[in-house]
């Protein structure tokens, strides 16, 4: 006669087959995970040892503009990120508020770039203007992925504000944080090679309506922190940059009537909104930093059919767009600001 099973053993057998199948199941998984993470942890401890580069730009193609454009003569420099390079026309801003005019700006630039590259090479003589659109992903600590935060920014982040940061990745590592924390030489570019003096126009027009879940899937607003360590940063480096004997014009950059009205009363517009209202706080502690919001009161003459996507212009709308930035620019009484003494690059 068989020996009889009690249920309790069935049970607990039963148990442990279940865990050990769902253990090997997970197996290629955790491991996957676990390469991330450690990716995550090598990044981070490389952050820490790379303190002494928080000098530099790391931005090839920002220091080959700089160096291919700007001039002794140069009187209004545009910089930023791509809200300011494909939207902000130097040819259309010289003939309104006095040339010569360039382009500086790149995808992805931060002010910490733009400060540290005028530390380098230093402000031309003959500069009265820079013109630096402010757009609120170059302040968000939730957006650290490569291509939505820039290395400077990163290598000026306290210990703390980083450990913050990569606290966030490490709860989702989709993708690894490959930095490489060393400075290319500036792109060997040309005059030639920049027709519009550094401006990049793009064809095209947004298709509406818009699709669902484009918020959902943008890395922008996985998560959105605006108050941490980029937003110190950023403030940190208008500070330096408004003791330079220039105007300092920051633009709020427009999006398409389509996106305002998409993320009207989620967090993406209420965190837009709260950063305007941040931006007007810090320029208000300077005579010589100026504020120009075309988020908040969207003009009528940048509809759909002028967007290539949810949030840059194309071409036509750029022209129209720049028209419109340095009108605002040119009503704004210049106050009288004192010589700085500079040191070696330039520096403040």
């Amino acid at each position: 006669m068989p020996a009889k099973v009690s249920s309790s053993t069935f049970s607990s057998s039963g148990a442990r087959a279940l865990l050990i199948k769902a253990a090997l199941l997970l197996a290629p998984f955790a491991l996957l995970s676990a390469e991330m993470v450690a990716r995550t942890l090598v990044t981070m401890v490389r952050a820490e040892r790379a303190v002494t580069l928080r000098d530099g730009v790391f931005s090839a193609e920002l220091e080959g503009k700089i160096r291919a454009l700007v001039t002794a003569d140069t009187r209004l420099i545009i910089a930023g990120d791509s809200r300011a390079e494909r939207q902000v026309i130097p040819e259309i801003a010289a003939a309104s508020l006095g040339g010569p005019a360039v382009n500086i700006a790149t995808a992805a630039g931060e002010l910490v770039m733009v400060k540290n590259a005028l530390r380098r090479y230093g402000l031309p003589p003959a500069t009265r203007l820079l013109v630096i659109s402010a757009s609120i992903f170059q302040v968000n600590d939730g957006s650290i992925d490569p291509g939505y935060i820039s290395e400077a920014g990163l290598l000026n982040m306290t210990p703390w504000e980083r450990a913050a940061v990569y606290a966030d990745r490490l709860r989702s590592p989709s993708i690894s944080l490959q930095f490489r924390f060393r400075e290319a030489p500036p792109l060997a570019l040309t005059s030639a090679q920049l027709p519009d003096q550094g401006f990049v126009g793009i064809t095209g027009t947004l298709g509406v309506p818009l699709p669902e879940g484009l918020i959902d899937r943008h890395p922008w607003y996985r998560n959105i922190d605006i108050r941490g360590g980029r937003w110190r940063i950023f403030a940190a480096a208008l500070d330096e940059l408004a003791q330079y004997p220039v105007q300092i014009h920051l633009f709020q950059p427009p999006v398409s009537p389509a996106w305002l009205a998409y993320t009207a009363e989620t967090f993406v517009g209420n965190a837009e909104r709260e950063f305007i209202q941040m931006l007007r706080d810090l320029v208000a502690k300077y005579d010589n930093v100026h504020l120009h919001d075309f988020y908040s009161v969207p003009d009528a003459r940048l509809g759909n059919d002028a967007f290539y996507d949810i949030q840059h212009l194309n071409r036509a709308g750029a022209e129209v767009f720049t028209r419109l930035l340095t009108e605002r620019i040119a009503a704004v009484p210049p106050h009288p600001v004192a010589p700085a003494a500079t040191g070696q690059g330039g520096q403040p």
